[in-house]
């Protein structure tokens, strides 16, 4: 088994020990919670990473948001260079990187005055973050050699169970809810080849891919977009639903290639209709989702029910495996990198 298939597999393990982990030792979570009780009327929280790490706060900023804790995800390099007084004006800055030791995370954080409360998120408690950050939340994924996988989806649970305490939310509701969607991802996983082939043969002929989500699904469609590029060295680009309506009907044809995340919220109909008329007009078309038609003019890679804010956990994994499947089927060795690094060193 190759690294990358490795790491993709390991996925459930890794996120059933970080659950079982930050259910045992509520202590940082607790107190992050009352240090935003403290600023929570006259602030707002900034959450910012780049790359997987940007993608995996996505759902944790939209469930704040939904819950009244207003919240900006902006990212690392646009935050340092053009929107800095968000963050210094921040109540809470949660600072995401997986190693963290990336080139704008180090420039950010060396211009932050002390008093700007910073929650380190990362897998590498050695870490200039580490070291910065009044609270780190470990992911203890392990080691990670190739593109980011397990350490995207811990990020994702993490960032949520930081959510959930900072909303005030009901804390066993989250943690039911994630143990879930990790049961959901096991099931996945025990049966992925056959619909990740049926995948692979609708995009074969893709020069390009679109990955199209609403809400919560949007932060898998741009690490699968990530991922796709990195791995399978084709262009992917993500974007929401309502502004691929407004700005890209015009470019499906007969090739053009899509993903389409169903999530299970109240947007669900509007992307299967959508996804019926990309259909109609010659799109190639794979739908990723749960309870999908089982007619039409398009693909299906099913997965198991769960709540809307940890559906894209399970998203973004059949991507990494199409991400996987489509490289091997180009004639490249998936996960190695000829130009990027694990650790991006320059801005």
């Amino acid at each position: 088994m190759s690294q990358l298939l490795q790491d993709i597999a390991e996925q459930p393990a890794v996120l059933r020990a970080a659950l079982e982990e930050y259910t045992r030792r509520t202590s940082t979570l607790s107190s992050i919670a009352r240090e935003w009780a403290l600023r929570s009327m006259r602030s707002h929280v900034v959450m910012t990473g780049m790359g997987s790490s940007y993608s995996a706060s996505y759902p944790a900023a939209t469930y704040l948001n939904n819950r009244g804790v207003p919240t900006f995800l902006v990212d690392a390099s646009e935050l340092l260079h053009y929107q800095l007084n968000l963050a210094l004006k921040a109540g809470l800055l949660v600072v995401v990187s997986q190693s963290g030791e990336s080139a704008e995370i180090r420039r950010l954080i060396s211009v932050l005055p002390p008093d700007v409360p910073v929650v380190g998120i990362t897998n590498n408690r050695d870490s200039r973050l580490a070291r910065r950050a009044q609270w780190i939340l470990e992911l203890n994924a392990g080691d990670e050699r190739t593109v980011a996988s397990k350490t995207h989806t811990a990020t994702q649970l993490t960032l949520l169970l930081f959510a959930a305490y900072l909303a005030g939310d009901n804390r066993g509701q989250i943690i039911a809810d994630g143990l879930r969607a990790i049961d959901a991802l096991e099931r996945f996983l025990a049966r992925w080849e056959a619909p990740i082939d049926h995948a692979v043969e609708q995009l074969s002929e893709a020069s390009s891919l679109t990955i199209i989500a609403r809400g919560y699904g949007i932060g898998a469609a741009l690490a699968g977009a990530l991922t796709i590029e990195e791995i399978a060295r084709l262009q992917a680009r993500a974007v929401g639903g309502g502004l691929f309506r407004h700005t890209s009907l015009e470019t499906v044809r007969q090739d053009f290639h899509a993903c389409m995340l169903i999530g299970p919220d109240g947007t669900r109909n509007l992307m299967l209709d959508m996804a019926s008329e990309l259909a109609g007009y010659g799109g190639n078309i794979v739908l990723v989702g749960n309870d999908l038609p089982k007619e039409g003019a398009h693909v299906a890679i099913e997965l198991s029910s769960t709540s809307a804010q940890f559906a894209p956990m399970l998203q973004i994994v059949p991507l990494q495996l199409l991400a996987y499947a489509l490289a091997q089927r180009r004639g490249l060795e998936p996960g190695r990198l000829d130009r990027l690094r694990k650790v991006i060193e320059t801005e």
